[in-house]
């Protein structure tokens, strides 16, 4: 790209805060649901233009990992939800958020819920976020502790939850990113659904 063009988008990012986050929505899909979403990603790093459309998100190699699956589940011809992907954009602000107001006066699902409604309502004013959207999302995050938790006597239970496999895919790809001490939860996951 032309550098002039380059310095020109950077030095343009911040009237993304004049468009609607409804309209972000619609356009934040189309930029993260098609087989090059990690050089997407990549390119909004490098204009700064991340910042404007997903500001308490960091790149990680959780989310790399997440695109590149991402852009192989499109090839492949599976399906790809939206919920997915900002759970996992979202997903270190609401670890940081949990992690402030953590105490040992409230439960840890009151705190997780607590969380995730803070970062879900900073999100929303740059991109809109559906409430069917933040539903599936907070279900991905608190599923996580159930996860790597999870006995089994109420491992069925959990497998027939509708967001079941969203949450294992998560879990899955967290192992194989930021968390490799949850490789033995995966395996776990993996074969009971066998």
């Amino acid at each position: 790209m032309d550098p002039i063009i380059s310095k020109s988008i950077s030095n343009h990012a911040h009237l993304l805060s004049n468009i609607p986050p409804a309209r972000l929505y619609d356009e934040s899909i189309k930029l993260f649901h098609n087989e090059k979403s990690f050089e997407v990603f990549e390119k909004l790093l490098k204009f700064g233009l991340l910042k404007d459309l997903f500001g308490q998100t960091k790149e990680t190699l959780f989310i790399n990992k997440t695109l590149v699956n991402t852009s192989n589940r499109i090839k492949n011809g599976k399906r790809v939800t939206p919920a997915f992907l900002f759970a996992v954009f979202l997903w270190g602000a609401q670890n940081k958020r949990f992690k402030a107001l953590n105490n040992k006066k409230k439960s840890r699902i009151l705190t997780m819920i607590q969380a995730s409604e803070d970062v879900i309502r900073i999100q929303t004013k740059q991109v809109l976020m559906p409430k069917w959207l933040s539903a599936r999302v907070k279900d991905i995050w608190l599923m996580q502790h159930q996860l790597e938790n999870c006995n089994q006597k109420k491992a069925k239970e959990l497998i027939r939850h509708p967001r079941f496999r969203m949450a294992y895919d998560f879990l899955v790809l967290r192992s194989e990113s930021i968390n490799p001490e949850l490789s033995d939860r995966a395996k776990y996951w993996t074969q009971l659904q066998q």
